[in-house]
């Protein structure tokens, strides 16, 4: 149970910043350039990952996988906002979804489902 409301906590507090990059493409041009990325790939990028994987965590499917996209995008983030006291906002989500990586879905998730009948039970 433990794993789920995990899971859920971090997917409801990535949702919104996703939703509103999707709704919202004006602000594209305001996203800091990153790499070899434009800025507006770097938006677009961001708002699909933190829109779609949230969706993919709530209902547990798929969900090593589906973080690993946001792990990068959120370590991508954290070395962009890093402040001189080494803090960042998106540390936490950072944090939260390599804990996500490590732990995985739990029992009450799409993957534990799919495993257990394709287990033959």
């Amino acid at each position: 149970m433990a794993s789920l409301l995990f899971r859920w906590a971090i997917a409801l507090a990535m949702l919104p910043y996703g939703v509103q990059k999707l709704f919202h493409p004006e602000n594209a041009a305001n996203f800091p350039k990153v790499l070899f990325f434009s800025p507006k790939v770097g938006y677009y990028s961001a708002a699909v990952i933190e829109t779609f994987v949230p969706l993919f965590l709530m209902a547990g499917f798929l969900t090593r996988l589906a973080v690993i996209p946001a792990i990068v995008s959120f370590t991508i983030a954290t070395k962009v906002t890093i402040g001189k006291d080494l803090t960042s906002p998106a540390l936490p989500y950072l944090f939260g979804l390599i804990a996500i990586f490590i732990v995985g879905s739990g029992l009450y998730s799409v993957d534990y489902w799919l495993l257990y009948i394709l287990a033959g039970h």
